[in-house]
């Protein structure tokens, strides 16, 4: 008759980072030690994919296209209604004239500065009103504070929006903005919690909503 072996111990429970999953939300960040700073063991299971970023910024694009050529329709069709302007000067503007008149210049850098001024307030006023623009909520993602995982404030959500497109909106004339919009692409790519220049200058991070990360006593998905 064989002797019994010593008594088997239970598994131990998996190590958990940060508080349980009640408490942090479906949008919080990713919070093990180091993370946000690049230094830490590696990206959480909230990381979104490059693919999902790029289809929220091109809706994102999209619809302030569609508000700024609204926007700049009316302003024109009040110029012309008052007088202001020769409704000529788009006429010959459009039969692709390669020399701009002064009226034609100036129609021109008005137009561009009302789309900097519509897609500055479009995504400064998402980040830390909203956490998302329209289009990362339609693709299920959220522009957060990379330490708290909270929303931006007002002034984090300006240096994000100043750093990624200010440099760009620049070079507008030329090639040079889409190296720059290529090159805050390849900075996200490169970095292990996917934070580019702009993240990193506005100590923010973008984080995908994880199905059944938190859920309500009663069992329902908040």
């Amino acid at each position: 008759m064989t002797e019994p072996g010593p008594p088997q111990l239970p598994p131990a429970p998996p190590v958990r980072w940060g508080p349980p999953d009640g408490d942090r939300g479906p949008w919080s960040a990713d919070r093990r030690p180091g993370a946000g700073s690049g230094t830490g063991p590696g990206p959480g299971p909230d990381r979104p994919s490059f693919r999902a970023r790029v289809a929220a910024t091109i809706v994102d694009l999209v619809l302030v296209g569609i508000a700024w050529f609204v926007a700049v329709w009316l302003f024109l069709e009040v110029l012309t209604l008052t007088g202001a302007m020769d409704p000529s000067t788009l006429e010959s503007a459009s039969l692709g004239s390669t020399a701009l008149t002064d009226q034609q210049y100036a129609l021109a850098m008005f137009a561009l500065a009302i789309l900097f001024v519509l897609r500055g307030l479009y995504l400064v006023y998402a980040w830390s009103a909203a956490g998302a623009t329209p289009g990362q909520q339609l693709l299920r993602l959220r522009t957060v504070d990379a330490r708290t995982g909270n929303r931006l404030s007002v002034a984090r959500a300006a240096v994000r929006w100043i750093v990624g497109e200010l440099p760009g909106l620049g070079l507008l004339l030329g090639p040079g903005i889409l190296a720059w919009y290529a090159a805050v692409a390849l900075s996200i790519v490169r970095n292990r919690e996917a934070r580019g220049f702009h993240d990193l200058a506005a100590g923010s991070r973008v984080a995908r909503r994880v199905v059944g990360a938190a859920t309500t006593q009663g069992g329902t998905q908040r």
